[in-house]
């Protein structure tokens, strides 16, 4: 958090009810133990570890026994920070602690360095405060986003020994990130991204602000930290009203969550306290653009827009609340009786008493009902690549509100659709509890027709039908045969045609070549006799995946035995001589009528350079083969041999042979499989990071069981870092 500039006042104990108790079982204890450091030449230590040992003692402890409080819930959810072991002598280091890059690496080091001191071995479910001297950095503390059901951590306190900035940061270590506000243009408390800031720390209403409170946790903080269950979360879609508890009182639900159309808001109510009146907190959760930050911190600004659920929240400023400079003074809460309508205009939200001190009842209103849902837009047919390709496009999904039914018209006719939940599934700021309903080609029937879509959302409305697509849907699975051909070579590499492999429905898009991890060694999306490379001179075992244009495959287990015998080492009758440098070493041209006599088995392909030859094995001929170079290979004449060796006669006129290509290839354990639809790169929106991102590893390179992509900054110099996951 960055610095602040007020003195830590008293806490005030959090508006207890004289009917409603706290829960008295056992408290889930977590030990805080302190180090300090120092550097040649570095300044003073802002106090000494005793007493940020007594910080913890008395902010600390009693602060985050009551900030994970919530009244009449039976279980005991509490967590308390206790003090443990004091380093009493700093840590000298050889230079000032990093503001802001090698973070991580350095609080391992120090970590590891103060346990070793204080002789604890088992440290990683402790907690260790590091103070600091100041070395100039913008922030007071610092944290890395941590896991609350995964105890321990670090915390950097810099020139500082307040316990409240300790427990902020334990709050990032717990998995909290920061309450920040959303500020708008004319004082509008409601906006688009687009328009609006996004005020790092702004959102004063609990710890993970910067404004020293002791209100409770927000309620998608509590739910972060497993104090709040899904179940005592409403999702609201169509106009109700839905009585809710505050955020710290157990027995009614404690949050609504409304998505209006890409914008997605948490609704809570919380009694007076502070500055702040009774009423309703609404904050966003869809993640600010980094150009809408506004933060003392540039790194704030740094992390890209995802789909992920996030860690922060962006507080919308419902009465006359201002904040600055690390403080803040009136009420953000909307009071009983007044009405918010977010900034589409689609959604208005109101509050009334409820039928108890420390309730209200809440109610959700849509306007123009009969016409926000848009008509549906199909993506590309020719997309449909896989069971699990979207029918709809994106642009339409992401800003409708959840999906409850699907219809298709048919040639003309209306049938439902029974729709999918999305595979592997991970929560979204979109969709944080559960797994949407999407239309995917699989739910689709089979057969050639008319396709129209239309659908329902849960507020009840359908929307109008989308335009009219031609499909072509085959649930049939491509062929895989056992004949094969050479059909093009070089030095270092034979092109295997697979003769009767096919797709008789849509046709192939994909014969690829697998190594145990995962890996494409070796592909083609050529829809008849698809051509795999294999190297020459060597024994391949790999994993044969073969895919119609919409999905479905056969996979099986593929072992291939190459050769490849340059003309100069075969023995020959005529006149021969070294061909030119325009072809590979080891070629031979003849000159007038020249034969050549091989024994081999499998498939032999003679490689030629330039001229015809005709090549015969018993009864099978091939005349007036004409030979040349495509790309960096050569054709090649093929003919199956089997089995058992056989005898080869190469004859022509005035050719040139590379040489005599040989091939064994053997598929076995042949079994139904589906394709699946890879994770797209976001950072190919931007035409370079397209352009550069055929230089390096990409989606297309590994099976559909890996998703490719890049980590935070990953597509640009500052960071340039793949994240590949199985």
């Amino acid at each position: 958090m960055p610095k602040r500039a007020i003195s830590l006042s008293a806490f005030v104990a959090l508006f207890l009810s004289l009917f409603i108790a706290a829960p008295s079982q056992a408290l889930e204890q977590r030990i805080i133990d302190v180090a300090s450091i120092t550097w040649t030449r570095a300044g003073a230590l802002p106090g000494t570890v005793n007493e940020v040992k007594s910080q913890i003692d008395s902010v600390v402890t009693p602060l985050w026994k009551q900030l994970t409080t919530v009244y009449g819930d039976p279980t005991d959810k509490r967590i308390e920070f206790v003090s443990g072991q004091v380093l009493p002598d700093p840590i000298k280091l050889n230079f000032p602690i990093p503001c802001d890059s090698n973070f991580t690496t350095w609080t391992t080091a120090v970590r590891t360095e103060a346990y070793k001191r204080l002789g604890i071995t088992d440290y990683q479910s402790r907690y260790l405060v590091i103070m600091t001297p100041n070395a100039g950095c913008i922030w007071s503390g610092r944290a890395l986003i941590g896991s609350f059901d995964k105890p321990g951590g670090v915390v950097a306190l810099h020139n500082s020994a307040e316990g409240f900035i300790i427990a902020h940061e334990l709050g990032h270590t717990l998995g909290l990130g920061h309450s920040n506000m959303i500020r708008c243009p004319g004082g509008q408390s409601d906006g688009s991204w687009n328009s609006c800031n996004a005020v790092e720390y702004g959102g004063s209403v609990d710890i993970m602000g910067n404004v020293d409170v002791a209100t409770p946790l927000s309620t998608y903080h509590q739910w972060r930290m497993g104090l709040l269950a899904a179940s005592d979360i409403r999702q609201s879609w169509k106009d109700e009203s839905i009585e809710i508890n505050a955020v710290d009182v157990y027995g009614r639900p404690r949050a609504i969550f409304v998505r209006d159309g890409t914008a997605t808001y948490w609704i809570e109510y919380r009694r007076p306290g502070g500055t702040y009146k009774a009423g309703l907190v609404i904050y966003r959760t869809d993640p600010p653009p980094s150009s809408a930050v506004q933060s003392p911190n540039p790194a704030d600004a740094a992390a890209g827009v995802s789909t992920d659920i996030g860690t922060d929240i962006w507080m919308m400023n419902l009465d006359n609340f201002v904040y600055g400079s690390a403080r803040s003074s009136g009420s953000m809460s909307l009071p009983n009786g007044t009405s918010e309508t977010l900034y589409s205009g689609r959604i208005t939200i109101k509050a009334t008493p409820g039928t108890s001190d420390s309730s209200v009842v809440v109610s959700i209103t849509h306007q123009n009902s009969d016409t926000a849902l848009k008509k549906p837009i199909l993506t590309a047919p020719t997309s449909w690549r896989a069971p699990d390709a979207p029918v709809l496009d994106s642009s339409f999904t992401s800003v409708v509100n959840e999906i409850a039914n699907y219809e298709a018209k048919i040639n003309g006719e209306v049938k439902a659709l029974t729709s999918s939940s999305v595979a592997d599934w991970k929560p979204t700021y979109l969709n944080p509890f559960t797994a949407p309903q999407v239309l995917q080609v699989k739910d689709l029937p089979e057969g050639q027709y008319s396709l129209s879509i239309r659908v329902r959302d849960l507020s009840g409305l359908w929307s109008p039908w989308s335009d009219v697509s031609q499909v072509n849907i085959d649930r049939g699975y491509p062929v895989v045969g056992s004949q094969y051909s050479i059909d093009r070579a070089n030095a270092n590499s034979v092109q295997v045609a697979l003769n009767d492999t096919k797709d008789d429905g849509v046709g192939l898009c994909s014969t690829q070549l697998v190594n145990p991890e995962g890996w494409i060694w070796s592909s083609s999306a050529l829809k008849l006799r698809p051509l795999l490379s294999l190297p020459s001179n060597s024994t391949q075992n790999s994993t044969l995946q073969v895919f119609d244009c919409l999905g479905n495959g056969r996979t099986g287990s593929l072992s291939a035995t190459t050769n490849i015998t340059p003309a100069s080492s075969i023995s020959k009758s005529g006149r021969w001589s070294a061909a030119s440098s325009d072809f590979p070493t080891g070629s031979m041209k003849c000159t007038g009528t020249c034969s050549i006599y091989v024994s081999a088995k499998g498939t032999l392909g003679a490689v030629v350079g330039a001229g015809s030859v005709d090549v015969t094995s018993g009864s099978s001929t091939i005349k007036g083969f004409k030979g040349g170079k495509v790309g960096s290979y050569y054709t090649a004449a093929s003919v199956f041999l089997g089995d058992k060796k056989s005898s080869v006669k190469i004859s022509g006129s005035n050719f040139t042979l590379v040489g005599i290509a040989t091939a064994e290839l053997k598929i076995t354990g042949l079994a139904n499989s589906q394709n699946s639809i890879s994770d797209q790169d976001p950072s190919l929106d931007d035409p370079i990071q397209k352009a550069l991102s055929k230089y390096g590893f990409n989606t297309a390179d590994f099976t559909p069981d890996w998703s490719v992509l890049p980590m935070v900054r990953g597509t640009t110099l500052e960071d340039p870092t793949l994240d590949l996951c199985s």
